[in-house]
């Protein structure tokens, strides 16, 4: 009995010293096997039309989106859910853990008919009813992230992939100093907000680097987001992905996820990517620069490492030990 009762307090020990580490102040740190990212209404985004003016949420203004318009936006995940993990989700930002907030800029590639399957950037049958859309990756957005690392924009930092930098629309940033906050006012792109979260370290970033299963969708989006008037959080629709990570800084290596009913058809696709995640699309923003809400999750899952896996390990055998001996 001596030593099943040293076990538990081996194995309770362990899991305090968990739970301790759970609060250290890196993203890095937090970062558990299956770890769902929350964004909680914490992002806004604008749409730049083909003739270089924002499409506005204005009862009457009568524009639509159409395939070419960029969507730019900005959001922080103010918590990560550690699914299964021994200790509680940690918030972030909060003056304990980093900040981790992100940039992003997609373009419209197709309009689709309700129910079509869609691969990397294209509809599978005829495009249609406006409402459904197909967005990718804006082909100039790494080159920008690029630049604020000091390369030339083709890939010469040394945070950037040159033979990814096409296919970046995501890029996520790290910072001991919480700075961004939603409703962030500042004249975007590349203005003030932009610059409370590009100013941090590179997390990672993510977009389209030749998987089949990759895409990014629009679904029974508002064509006309002035129809109607609409209020502060009315939804405008649903959105969800499919990206491969293409530059990777989180110090962990990813288990690619199953994407189910969200891949997409492109060759290849054998219905697994780096990142799953969805969301909804809110109106409208109050801020001067940023004149939609949306609301996003997505799922990352990382190779534990041999530590982490001891430590469930050696907490699960304590648990069994201590039932043991209450028998």
């Amino acid at each position: 009995m001596k030593t099943i009762r040293n076990l538990s307090i081996v194995a309770g020990a362990t899991m305090a010293f968990a739970v301790g580490t759970a609060q250290a102040a890196s993203v890095q740190s937090l970062l558990f096997p299956n770890t769902v990212f929350e964004d909680d209404s914490q992002g806004s985004h604008l749409v730049l039309q083909g003739d270089g003016s924002y499409l506005r949420a204005v009862p009457g203004a009568g524009d639509i989106l159409k395939v070419g318009d960029r969507i730019r936006g900005i959001f922080r995940i103010p918590a990560l859910q550690q699914i299964g993990a021994p200790f509680a989700n940690p918030s972030l930002g909060n003056g304990i853990n980093d900040e981790l907030a992100a940039i992003f800029d997609l373009t419209i590639a197709a309009t689709c008919a309700p129910g079509s399957i869609v691969g990397a950037g294209a509809c599978v049958g005829a495009p249609g009813l406006a409402g459904d859309y197909v967005f990718v990756p804006t082909p100039t957005f790494g080159a920008e992230i690029d630049v604020i690392f000091g390369g030339d924009g083709t890939g010469t930092s040394a945070q950037i992939n040159a033979a990814t930098i096409g296919g970046i629309g995501f890029a996520l940033f790290t910072d001991p100093t919480a700075e961004y906050s939603n409703g962030c006012i500042g004249d975007a792109p590349g203005g003030a907000c932009e610059a409370l979260i590009n100013d941090g370290a590179l997390f990672y970033t993510s977009g389209f680097a030749g998987d089949g299963d990759e895409f990014i969708f629009g679904d029974t989006i508002a064509a006309d987001p002035s129809t109607g008037g609409l209020v502060a959080g009315q939804n405008l629709g649903s959105f969800n992905y499919a990206l491969s990570v293409l530059d990777n800084n989180t110090g962990k290596a990813i288990l690619q996820t199953a994407c189910g009913l969200f891949c997409g058809t492109g060759v290849g696709a054998d219905g697994f990517v780096d990142v799953v995640g969805g969301g909804t699309i809110l109106s409208p923003d109050t801020s001067a620069s940023y004149h939609f809400v949306d609301d996003t999750d997505f799922n990352i899952q990382f190779i534990p490492e041999p530590g982490t896996l001891a430590l469930l390990g050696l907490g699960l055998l304590g648990a069994g030990a201590s039932a043991r001996r209450r028998r």
